[in-house]
């Protein structure tokens, strides 16, 4: 809905359709003076970050806070900005106000005074207040800093900076291409004794000197007493050890993907009962929820619950035929973008997809009769996908007006009723379901007042809607499998439609290849060229399969996933197996080597010190390739120099020997 419900008679202000960009206030706190304000969140007050209390900026560090508009141009001159203090009380959230209100000139900030004679590229403002009562000052460079860069190892979640002692810092994601993956956090003030570790923002896995997993923290102080910036590259990729570079080494990570959701629109106009005129409906105004059952019907869509009054005719979300042989149905891409979390996201607050649905026909000559000659803002919206579990998924939504989201048929978000924009978000781990199964995903939306509408989803579920990228399977040549990639266009051109005719194919689309089985943690991204020695991709579009080429993978299932570079959505999976080799050799080893589940170790020789008189020695199998299969058991030993070291089988590990000198001295 988007307006207030203060009367029968409502002023809403009109829908702008101009484009907004990220655009970042950076504040140096305007009452540092006042310790006893740091201790809570400096606010920013305005129309997309909130009235009354505003919301929270991000703290920095070293006082400076930040925080990013993603909905309001550059031009705006219409939503007043500014800066709030509290000390709450027990009694009091809101108490030991102090506010900031002036503009660069007059007496009240407007976004087209911070930005509107800038150039499009600069995005971001550093500003200060010396004086409450005179206008801030406003810089476009950052002031002195040292800045720290970091090549996330992880695909989801994004990296924040935990410094010893707890204190938590969070990083911005490089949004150039020539830098994907990388991540950067400015210190404004004393580094000379930084210790810091990394922590993934969803997962909370850690990283830090020894690389993934490492718990420890890392002294950068020296390294920043050297340099302005440094850069922290994970070697090997993806969570190798760290390695500090002095400048930018060249290496990129994932810039980060793209999916489309096909969405199904159904056009309504303020005949229906539920649709317009909410002063009618007091029944329905604000959050509601509870209007419908906890699981799906048979039909794959919401039931109202029975004790519900605000619904009166809920066919919201089937097709209605006009007479003319027409529909009031049409096809939309929600097209969710990786932000600077790592997350998928999708988020504009004048969601009006349906404001150019003027004709029923793609001649133009049949006029929509439920059109409102406006925004066309009464209609639902379906979406279906699907999605593979991984735990730690979780699901962010916030808009206005109902909104239901099932998943495996479950009531997880409840949003119902005529409202402002409401939150509502599920954690699916707490959804008992099994990890690696696929499960159905399905929201429904229905925009019901014209005034205002809100329609953002944040997740780290990679939804899937019906794919076209398909994979034409073929042999090469005895023993190798081929796999060329091509792309289906349908009629509409759209996902939301399974029947749609197909008009075209397109052949070698740019393909995005990983992956998975026992050998990862995670998907690893597959080069152009041959991987593992029988996996090679050709042109972007290609793959070439040889299983019993494979080598440094262990034995078992595995698959290769491709996704179109363009759009995550659309894309499938290349399973394949690698089999057990028979035994081939054995490959000795120490205590103090690393067993690779890939190749031999390298043994020259074993030195028993002067003061030792024994050492170890223990056996494992491999096949030809050198992949581990296990460790021996019970091998048979011998000395080829029994005058200089004997060998006996340990009594207590099948797969080790006992090697004791048979003279003083080194050997």
């Amino acid at each position: 809905m988007g307006c207030l419900f203060r009367s029968a008679f409502i002023l809403c202000a009109a829908i702008s359709f101009i484009s907004a960009e990220n655009l970042t206030i950076h504040l140096l706190h305007p009452w540092a003076s006042e310790p006893a304000r740091l201790d809570h969140p400096l606010r920013i007050v305005s129309s997309e970050p909130g009235w009354d209390m505003g919301s929270p900026m991000t703290d920095e560090g070293c006082n400076w806070y930040l925080y990013t508009f993603r909905n309001t141009p550059r031009t705006d001159n219409g939503q007043r900005i500014e800066f709030v203090s509290f000390i709450p009380t027990q009694t009091d959230e809101r108490a030991n106000r102090r506010d900031y209100t002036r503009g660069i000139t007059g007496t009240q900030l407007f976004m087209n005074q911070i930005f509107g004679n800038q150039p499009s590229t600069v995005t971001e403002v550093w500003m200060t207040i010396p004086d409450i009562t005179r206008p801030p000052v406003l810089s476009f460079t950052p002031p002195p800093n040292k800045t720290i860069h970091f090549l996330k190892p992880w695909d989801l979640g994004a990296p924040i900076i935990q410094l010893q002692g707890g204190d938590t810092l969070r990083m911005t994601m490089d949004t150039g291409t020539s830098r994907c993956g990388w991540f950067s956090y400015r210190f404004y003030c004393d580094y000379s004794d930084l210790k810091v570790r990394f922590v993934n923002s969803l997962l909370g896995t850690l990283y830090s000197t020894g690389g993934g997993g490492d718990g420890s923290y890392m002294d950068l102080g020296t390294e920043l007493a050297e340099n302005d910036s440094i850069w922290i590259l994970p070697t090997p990729q993806p969570d190798g050890s760290a390695a500090i570079h002095r400048s930018f080494p060249g290496v990129t990570g994932s810039c980060g993907s793209t999916i489309q959701i096909g969405v199904i629109l159904r056009d309504w106009d303020t005949s229906h009962p539920d649709f317009g005129k909410f002063w009618e409906k007091p029944e329905c105004q604000g959050l509601h929820q509870g209007l419908v059952r906890k699981r799906l019907g048979a039909d794959g869509k919401p039931v109202l619950a029975s004790d519900q009054l605000c619904i009166k005719r809920f066919d919201w979300y089937v097709r209605h035929t006009f007479p003319n042989g027409y529909t009031n149905e049409r096809c939309f891409n929600l097209e969710l973008k990786t932000n600077g979390e790592g997350l998928y996201e999708y988020d504009t607050s004048a969601f009006f997809p349906l404001s150019d649905f003027h004709y029923l026909d793609s001649a133009q000559t049949i006029p929509n009769p439920f059109h409102d000659g406006w925004a066309n803002c009464s209609f639902s919206l379906e979406l279906s996908a699907k999605f593979e579990y991984v735990q730690g998924q979780k699901f962010y939504f916030r808009g206005d007006d109902d909104v239901w989201v099932f998943i495996d048929s479950q009531l997880v978000v409840d949003i119902g009723g005529i409202h402002n924009p409401e939150p509502g978000e599920v954690d699916l781990d707490t959804l008992h379901l099994i990890p690696g199964e696929t499960y159905d995903f399905k929201l429904f939306f229905a925009e019901r007042f014209c005034g205002g509408s809100s329609f953002r989803i944040v997740t780290s579920i990679k939804l899937q809607t019906i794919s076209n990228l398909i994979a034409y399977k073929t042999i090469d040549s005895p023993g190798i499998q081929r796999f060329d990639m091509v792309l289906l266009r349908t009629t509409d051109n759209l996902t939301c439609f399974s029947g749609g005719a197909v008009k075209d194919t397109i052949k070698n689309p740019i393909v995005d290849f990983f992956i998975e089985g026992p050998s990862f943690s995670r998907p690893q991204q597959l080069p152009e060229g041959t991987s593992y020695g029988g996996i090679t991709i050709v042109g972007a579009s290609t793959v070439l399969l040889d299983t019993m080429a494979i080598s440094g993978l262990v034995p078992g299932d595995y698959r290769i996933c491709y996704y179109l570079q363009s759009d995550h959505s659309q894309g499938g999976v290349i399973p394949f197996n690698v089999p057990v080799l028979p035994v081939d050799h054995f490959d000795l080893l120490t205590d103090a080597m690393t067993l690779d589940p890939a190749k031999d170790a390298t043994l020259d020789s074993i030195v028993i010190g002067y003061f030792d008189s024994t050492a170890q020695l223990y056996a494992v199998l491999r096949d030809k390739n050198g992949t581990y299969l296990n460790h021996a058991a019970l091998p048979a030993w011998t000395s080829r120099n029994p005058g200089t070291v004997t060998v006996a089988q340990s009594p207590t590990d099948p797969s080790r020997c006992i090697i004791t000198k048979a003279a003083s001295g080194v050997t």
